[in-house]
Order: C-alpha cells, then structure tokens, then sequence
C-alpha cells in the first residue's frame, strides 16, 4: 500500500529588494504598498550627504522573504 500525504500550498516566498541608497520616503512607499510592514528605524548620523537616505537594511537584498516580513532599515540623519 502507498499513501500519499499533502504539505498543504507551500508560504509564497519573495525576494527581497533593495532599499539601500534610496530616500526613505521611497522605500517606506514601496515596503507598505507591497503589504509588507517596516519596523524598527535607526537613524544614523551622516558625516557627508544628504539625510534620509537608506543605509542598511534587514532582510538583506536578494534573500527569500515571506509575506510576515518586518523591514528594520538604518537611516542617514
């Protein structure tokens, strides 16, 4: 006897695009209107450029993301 058992529909993964070097207004656009939530900002004190710019982001860019994803960005000041 063989029986075959389902998983159930696999969780739609993403991959994760890239906020870094973007305004944060455009990222925070792009993140919510995507469905995905952003979470915690760091602000970061900028030495040279302008402020409000993404530095680092978490998920990184290029990972696999699934629709539960907070985006936790460091911020230029």
């Amino acid at each position: 006897m063989n029986l075959l058992v389902s998983l159930g529909d696999p969780t739609p993964a993403y991959l994760c695009p890239r906020f870094v070097g973007m305004p944060l207004t455009q990222a925070r656009n792009m993140i919510e209107n995507s469905g995905f939530k952003l979470g915690q900002l760091t602000p970061v004190p900028a030495a040279l450029g302008p402020g409000g710019i993404v530095l680092t982001q978490s998920p990184p860019p290029g990972s696999k993301i699934s629709p539960g994803v907070v985006f936790e960005l460091q911020v230029s000041e």
